[in-house]
């Protein structure tokens, strides 16, 4: 018995069938450049999503509810990487700073966080897509939207653990090695779920596409990580700049990785 459905098979065969990948380089990297410029229309997408949040931004200097600043604006080194694609804003609302609002608030609170995630989601799940030369289904982005959601839930629990704030080398050391494993093994998983994998034979089938590639993975998250970082980091357009550059290459990438290993539509014997 297996996870993936005929549909979910069929529809990532198709996004191989239809195109010669002789003609792209092998490497991971390299591939993912020559997909950006075979499908320049990866960009469009973010290009959207960067506009939103550099405005998003600027309405958050005159929001009542309060916002933390985000990763982008601080001056300290930084990775900014979370397992998707992303756009980075410089403020970000803070879940715990909804409590206690009355509705007509709390609605707006809940609408400035939700609809950024909602929208690099779906953005992510049409360019990675496109890039596969499958066509974007409701179901796909559905599961793109779930996987992105139970990531920046999961992230911000993280962030507010205090014990794992305040570790010394020698547990934060293993816990760091840990994170960076789990997010190495989870890089694929939203190509997968792109390509029609249900959310656990995808979960399955990137961990194990990822196997054999883990310091190549690890050295593409420092890469976009400190890229999303340093452009971002541009006062006023940053978040456009580091969001429709940075964001489509992240995509790319994880499209290369499905591409340069097997096909990621074959279901893996149970």
């Amino acid at each position: 018995m297996t996870d993936e459905s005929p549909t979910a098979a069929t529809a990532g065969q198709r996004g191989t069938q239809h195109r010669d990948n002789a003609d792209l380089p092998a490497g991971i990297a390299p591939r993912a450049l020559a997909l950006l410029r075979r499908h320049p229309r990866i960009f469009v997408p973010f290009v959207v999503v960067g506009l939103f949040l550099a405005g998003l931004d600027q309405i958050r200097q005159w929001d009542p509810i309060p916002t933390l600043e985000a990763g982008a604006g601080r001056s300290a080194l930084s990775i900014e990487y979370v397992g998707y694609p992303r756009g980075i804003g410089h403020t970000a609302v803070s879940l715990e700073s909804l409590i206690g609002l009355e509705p007509l608030s709390l609605g707006w609170g809940l609408l400035s966080y939700g609809l950024p995630v909602l929208a690099i989601a779906v953005a992510s799940g049409l360019a990675m897509a496109w890039a596969l030369e499958v066509t974007p289904r409701l179901e796909t982005l559905g599961s793109v939207i779930g996987f992105v959601v139970i990531v920046d839930l999961s992230q911000r629990v993280l962030g507010q653990i205090p014990a794992l704030q305040e570790m010394g080398l020698v547990v934060g050391v293993p816990v760091l090695v840990t994170y960076t494993y789990v997010l190495v093994r989870l890089f694929a998983v939203p190509g997968c779920l792109v390509a029609g994998a249900r959310p656990a034979a995808a979960v399955r089938e990137g961990w194990r596409r990822t196997r054999g590639h883990g310091w190549t993975i690890v050295s593409l998250i420092l890469v976009v990580g400190l890229l999303s970082w340093l452009l971002a980091s541009i006062p006023h357009v940053g978040p456009f700049i580091g969001t429709a550059l940075v964001a489509p290459l992240h995509a790319a990438l994880i499209v290369a990785v499905l591409e340069t290993t097997s096909d990621p539509a074959k279901p893996r014997p149970q």
